[in-house]
């Protein structure tokens, strides 16, 4: 089944505006990041890291327990900021999965990169053995990915052989090696492991800084300049070159049943969300979008009209998102 995303302007007047704003960011952007903290600090928070998975269950129960001191927000902005804090950490693992793998790579291949001589003593062969049994390797034609072949050779020898032959890239050079070049190569390799386990020492994520809080305390830091290390520093250094946010996350609406639409005596659609109550907007967007609002109206009035015969799974509209995007003071 295809998918299609469409965008309009949702106008509604000045109290309205400024109810959702003030929702948004005093109460919900905030819920988001202090659950995406919490999580972070949670004692099982290793070991999700390595599963590269975050309970759902458990981001429920911070947000369950986070409710007192947000309250007030419409129980679909509840749900909206649990997937939110789902996806943001789902997409966090992914990367670090990404990296960690990268970087298992890097050092595989950094072991690989030692002088032939090394490879021949570490076999306790001399080097024209060492290339003899790599001819013979090469000649048998019998492995289809050497690097693999490589990883899970246990025996000395014929990891060696491993090595030797993808380091030289399935050749046995004639020549004598160039010890200044395989330095270079190992000084790459080096410089990107040492990037790699700088990017998995980052920070964890955190919620959308609306108040310029952590970038004022990072320029107070700063004003110190002392860091234990590295990875403290570069932290530092993310942090001040990064902007505050200008607006909060948006809130997520995950069934076409969150939706009620209507329309007006001039014949204009607007639309009203579950959990703000009675507060409208005015949809304003492009002609050629128009017909898929249309669209929305119809199977809603079509589903009231054939109540018990109609399922709202044949909605065209599947479910909706309502953000804030920066403006040119147009309206």
């Amino acid at each position: 089944m295809s998918k299609l995303t469409i965008q309009c302007r949702l106008v509604a007047c000045e109290d309205t505006r400024r109810w959702v704003w003030e929702m948004m960011v005093g109460s919900y952007a905030p819920l988001i990041a202090t659950t995406l903290e919490q999580v972070s600090q949670h004692k099982d928070f290793p070991q999700w890291m390595l599963a590269g998975e975050l309970p759902a269950q458990v981001v429920k129960r911070l947000l369950d327990s986070a409710k007192t001191s947000y309250s007030g927000l419409p129980a679909r902005w509840y749900a909206s900021a649990q997937r939110q804090v789902q996806e943001i950490y789902k997409g966090w693992l992914k990367r670090r999965r990404q990296l960690q793998h990268k970087l298992q790579g890097q050092q595989t291949w950094l072991r690989v990169l030692q002088p032939d001589a090394e490879l021949a003593q570490n076999a306790d062969l001399s080097l024209p053995e060492l290339q003899q049994r790599a001819q013979a390797l090469l000649a048998g034609d019998t492995v289809t990915n050497w690097y693999q072949a490589y990883q899970e050779c246990q025996d000395v020898v014929q990891r060696s052989v491993f090595a030797y032959l993808l380091k030289h890239r399935l050749t046995v050079p004639n020549e004598p090696e160039d010890t200044d070049k395989l330095k270079r190569k190992r000084r790459r390799a080096e410089i990107r492991i040492e990037r790699l386990e700088t990017q998995l020492a980052g920070r964890s994520p955190q919620g959308r800084d609306l108040t310029g809080y952590r970038y004022a305390t990072a320029l107070n830091e700063g004003e110190q300049c002392y860091w234990e290390d590295d990875a403290d520093f570069l932290a530092w250094q993310a942090e001040i070159l990064s902007c505050p946010d200008s607006v909060p996350p948006p809130v997520e609406y995950a069934t076409n049943t969150d939706m009620t639409w209507h329309r007006d005596e001039q014949g204009r659609l607007a639309v009203t969300f579950n959990g703000l109550g009675k507060h409208k907007f005015k949809i304003a967007c492009d002609q050629r979008q128009l017909h898929w609002f249309e669209r929305f109206y119809q199977d809603q009035e079509l589903f009231k009209a054939q109540k018990g015969q109609r399922s709202q799974a044949l909605f065209t509209l599947r479910s909706g998102e309502l953000l804030w995007k920066p403006g040119n003071r147009s309206g």
